[in-house]
């Protein structure tokens, strides 16, 4: 499966180069406080609200019925959100700088 998580430059270098995330905890919408790696389904321009500048492409080797205990449902947007633990991402999953649409 493929996902998309839009970052700071820095932040991008070392996530690609460790190959692997850091968890964050933070407010998102109406779900209160959640903890992990927050990724889309299609990429997420910086204006909708996210920060940085650089766009990731992570592709996850895990079956979406796998993610979908990570998945979050907001009314009203045109892409999936998952909030996965970054643990799933150090021998599960390939990181890459993605084309910016």
């Amino acid at each position: 499966m493929v996902l998309y998580h839009r970052t700071t430059k820095a932040n991008a270098e070392q996530i690609v180069a460790r190959k692997a995330f850091e968890d964050r905890s933070g407010r998102v919408g109406n779900s209160g406080i959640l903890s992990g790696v927050w990724l889309t389904s299609a990429p997420v321009a910086p204006y909708d609200g996210l920060h940085g500048t650089v766009l990731l492409k992570v592709t996850i080797h895990k079956t979406e019925s796998e993610l979908s205990k990570y998945e979050r449902t907001e009314q009203g947007n045109l892409y999936r959100e998952f909030v996965i633990p970054a643990m799933w991402f150090k021998h599960a999953s390939t990181i890459e700088i993605a084309d910016d649409p």
